[in-house]
């Protein structure tokens, strides 16, 4: 009798581990992730904030016929030396951006382009006093830009599936308005040329180069933020004014005040994209 009840208790056992490994046999696989990609378009904003401290201006003031009204060759030479000097510029940037990537293993390559505000502006404003002490000179210097716009490749290093480190670089174009003005006041009532002034702008779009470089995560299946440092480049552009002395009661030529500004900035932004994948 025992051997019968053990017999049918070894029955139900191997019977009963035979449906449960059945079971497991037809049972549907768990579903694996994707696996993530930067391959794709992509769209999305940025913003930050950009200075130049070392805005280089270079000034000379010439008096290309005689008489001169502010007389002496002394004061010109003061007048440009002190007109030559650095001026700080700072401001803050927006815009959109559009680009696509293109990745194989770690390696990611890409191209961008954004368009959008950057206000960057600074001036400078001097008082000299000539050297007979008669004269007073107010030269002034500003700068001042509205837009950005780039068009830059991406090289970029996957350190992590959804954590890209990139160098960035192309062209940049932009629209610097340099403004300079000259003036004086003549302490001496009697002398027989008056106080001259004049005024001179340069507005124009220009095209330069932009480098830099950043990092992006995604910390989403189509989303993603970055953080961004460029370097922009755009050259000189030179104003030049004619100084005039209009109560001068006798007739002088012109004097010629030439300002020379090195247009450049620095860009820190933060930025989100929505990858379309």
């Amino acid at each position: 009798m025992l051997h019968r009840i053990v017999a049918v208790a070894v029955s139900i056992i191997a019977f009963t581990q035979i449906a449960a490994a059945a079971d497991l046999a037809y049972k549907a696989p768990s579903p694996v992730a994707p696996v993530f990609t930067w391959t794709g378009w992509y769209i999305g904003a940025n913003a930050g904030y950009d200075w130049n401290n070392n805005v280089d201006v270079s000034s000379s003031f010439s008096c290309p016929d005689l008489p001169c009204p502010i007389n002496r060759d002394t004061n010109l030479a003061d007048i440009s030396a002190a007109s030559s000097q650095s001026i700080s510029a700072k401001g803050f940037n927006g815009g959109i951006q559009a680009g696509y990537n293109w990745q194989t293993g770690s390696l990611v390559l890409g191209i961008e382009s954004d368009v959008g505000i950057m206000n960057l502006s600074g001036q400078q404003s001097l008082t000299i006093t000539s050297r007979s002490g008669l004269l007073t000179f107010s030269p002034s210097t500003s700068i001042g830009t509205d837009a950005l716009a780039t068009v830059r490749g991406r090289l970029g290093w996957a350190v992590a599936p959804t954590v890209l480190l990139y160098g960035t670089g192309g062209l940049a174009v932009t629209d610097p308005n340099v403004h300079n003005t000259f003036s004086d006041s003549v302490s001496n009532p009697n002398t027989v040329i008056g106080p001259a002034n004049g005024a001179s702008s340069n507005e124009r779009t220009r095209a330069g180069w932009t480098a830099g470089g950043g990092v992006e995560w995604a910390f989403a299946p189509h989303w993603s933020v970055k953080a961004e440092y460029l370097y922009a480049d755009f050259g000189s552009i030179i104003t030049t004014a004619s100084v005039n002395a209009p109560n001068a009661t006798i007739s002088v030529t012109p004097n010629v005040f030439s300002t020379s500004v090195d247009v450049k900035a620095n860009l820190v932004r933060v930025g989100i994209n929505y990858l379309f994948q």
